[in-house]
């Protein structure tokens, strides 16, 4: 008998091909044998995506070190990990947008609220001051619209900034390549915890619920990293730190960046 995916010679015996590692398979396929395979290779705990969805969660560290030390068929690649969760996220915030844009703007006046509170009475009730903030809710929701649109593009595009963001705070011994790495098994997840947060505030009728989710970002990135770089407190300490200085040095360059193309254009189009 011969392996039906390689070819090579079988022994009578042998459950598995010795060559390629393919299944012997000798009976013909039922219901009961496609129900079997789905409920194993799908639902079953032991499934891959399960094992890589219960390692973030409980051992972050362990699946991180383990991939990056070679370990590969265990885990679900991190690239098409990220992919399931970017589609997954895409899939429940485009079929409920107006409630994602909803909340989003719930979240939104939250801040300006707050500052109002120290603002001058006539002022508030200015209708220049109304206007400017009917303008900034409508700008806030065209944007909402526009990133959900091109969200799994977007997705992708800022792994290799956060990669770098990464890289500059928490730095050896892994190199920018295995940042990214880490950084998708990361986002992966979070989109995951994203799409949870956000369905219980919709059932809910509570943007409490996804409000946590920037909260959730932040910690769990520290949870992760922390685990696998076996951080105490005080380091702890220093990466927000150095988290915060980062984003302001980034923010800073590309603002100059911007500016400077502004300026560039704008004298091209005066010439």
């Amino acid at each position: 008998m011969n392996c039906k995916n390689c070819n090579h010679t079988l022994q009578d015996e042998g459950k598995f091909c010795p060559n390629c590692g393919g299944k012997v398979i000798q009976n013909r396929l039922s219901i009961k044998t496609i129900w079997h395979n789905f409920a194993n290779e799908v639902l079953g705990w032991d499934n891959r995506y399960f094992i890589t969805l219960k390692m973030l969660l409980l051992h972050p560290d362990i699946l991180l070190k383990e991939y990056l030390g070679g370990v590969r068929k265990k885990y679900v690649a991190p690239f098409t990990f990220l992919a399931i969760g970017t589609a997954l996220a895409m899939l429940v915030f485009n079929q409920f947008a107006d409630e994602y844009v909803s909340i989003s703007e719930t979240m939104g006046k939250a801040p300006v609220q707050f500052m109002g509170n120290y603002l001058d009475d006539d002022l508030k009730n200015s209708t220049s001051y109304q206007e400017s903030l009917d303008h900034q809710l409508e700008v806030t929701r065209e944007t909402q619209y526009m990133l959900l649109k091109y969200f799994n593009i977007l997705s992708f595009a800022l792994i290799p900034i956060y990669g770098l963001i990464a890289l500059l705070v928490f730095w050896k011994p892994y190199n920018f390549g295995e940042h990214l790495i880490i950084t998708c098994y990361i986002q992966g997840f979070l989109f995951l915890v994203g799409v949870i947060l956000f369905t219980t505030s919709i059932l809910t009728k509570s943007t409490l619920a996804y409000a946590l989710y920037s909260a959730f970002t932040s910690i769990y990135y520290l949870y992760a990293y922390g685990k696998l770089y076996k951080f105490k407190f005080k380091h702890y300490i220093i990466a927000i730190f150095k988290f915060i200085g980062v984003v302001v040095g980034i923010s800073l360059v590309l603002g100059i960046i911007m500016g400077i193309v502004g300026i560039i254009i704008g004298i091209k189009s005066q010439i």
